[in-house]
């Protein structure tokens, strides 16, 4: 499909297609190339651990706590945008090769999915935001509004919203052929009838969508969720001096220390999302404005390594949740622990259950003449392979 070239590269050869051997004169795409050839694999096995020990800690209360039912399907989520958007990027560095230009319908498939489950990942952070909102700040309404049911309704109709808006993808990308050097080379780029709409106003839509429209959500909300938690930690200290039966009262319609503690964790999410995502949407804003305006092979190059840098860093925020799950959460660090014991005593049982002798004893019942005789045949057999390796 690509005609490649190996090109010497910090002492070792690096294959990069017939365009870019004159980029790769400039040190900034150089960077570039290195960036996609070893950030992508460490954020994958980051992503991987981190997203299954935290899907597998979560989906123990997800039946019974809403905004855990969110984290889980989260964990999932980041786990398919790494797969499918990193990963494949990776492996193009590798090989020259991109699954989406194989056929007309990976061209469709791939990049429809790719805006799916990315998308849906930021409106889950959306959704888990709004629900600690109305635990810290209405916590009364919290039992009717926060429960596991309305949780999966509303996940199921934020991703059914999101297949309407990206589906699209199916009839306005599709493969352009393209000669080069007397060979055919395919590319999954935007139907010719609707160049303008994906070239010039999808970047728009796009950016709202995964990043304006929610980072903005986010902030508003975040900053009143803070405002209440101070409120509600100072009113508190306040009343602990004083037992009576209507500073009870007051007490419960404050957030309680547990919910706290839980809602600081996924203001860490929020923000963390918040900053690692919109580099990514200036970048692609600014390269819609900019496109024409490059001019020269060093200006390209240094665009490229800004784009690959901000695209690294918003693959990053799919990969770190479980790490700051960790940092700012105490009961999920407990869990952690309990997790990991649990697969320890697994092992240990699953270890003397497969030894030969507690095999044999835990599926045959012997009488005492039996086990007898058995002994001595261990024994026989124990002393004649002595005698043989002797």
């Amino acid at each position: 499909m690509y005609e490649l070239v190996s090109i010497p590269m910090s002492n070792r050869s690096m294959f990069v297609h017939t365009y870019e051997v004159p980029l790769m004169d400039y040190h900034a795409y150089r960077v570039n190339k290195t960036l996609l050839l070893y950030i992508p694999p460490i954020l994958l096995l980051i992503g991987t651990v981190g997203n299954l020990f935290s899907f597998f800690v979560l989906r123990q209360s997800m039946t019974r706590v809403s905004t855990y039912f969110y984290l889980a399907v989260l964990s999932l989520t980041d786990l398919l945008v790494l797969y499918i958007g990193l990963l494949r990027r990776w492996t193009g560095e590798l090989t020259g090769v991109d699954v989406k230009d194989q056929a007309a319908w990976l061209c469709k498939l791939t990049v429809t999915v790719t805006y799916l489950f990315s998308d849906f990942s930021v409106w889950l952070i959306v959704a888990v935001t709004v629900e600690r909102y109305i635990a810290v700040c209405h916590p009364l309404q919290a039992s009717v509004l926060c429960s596991v049911q309305k949780a999966r309704t509303v996940s199921v109709v934020m991703f059914l919203t999101i297949v309407a808006i990206n589906v699209h993808f199916m009839w306005t990308v599709d493969l352009s052929i393209t000669k080069t050097n007397g060979s055919d080379i395919a590319t999954c780029v935007a139907n010719e009838r609707y160049m303008y709409l994906l070239d010039e106003v999808w970047p728009w839509v796009d950016a709202a969508i995964y990043s304006f429209v929610p980072c903005f959500i986010l902030a508003i909300l975040n900053f009143l969720i803070i405002r209440q938690v101070l409120l509600a930690r100072r009113f508190r200290c306040q009343l602990q001096n004083c037992k009576s039966g209507r500073n009870n009262q007051l007490q419960k319609r404050l957030p309680t220390e547990g919910s706290i503690k839980l809602t600081l964790m996924l203001l860490a999410v929020s923000f963390t999302f918040m900053i690692t995502t919109l580099p990514n949407n200036v970048s692609l804003i600014v390269t819609v404005l900019m496109d024409s305006q490059l001019t020269t092979l060093e200006q390209i190059a240094r665009f490229a390594l800004a784009k690959t840098i901000t695209e690294l860093l918003m693959y990053t925020n799919h990969s770190m949740n479980f790490f700051l799950y960790c940092a700012t959460g105490k009961k999920f660090r407990r869990n952690i622990e309990k997790l990991l014991c649990k697969v320890k005593e697994y092992r240990r049982s699953f270890d003397h259950n497969s030894s030969p002798n507690s095999m044999l004893l835990s599926r045959v019942s012997f009488s005492g003449n039996q086990r007898m005789n058995l002994l001595n045949s261990n024994t026989h057999v124990v002393g004649s392979r002595k005698a043989t390796e002797l």
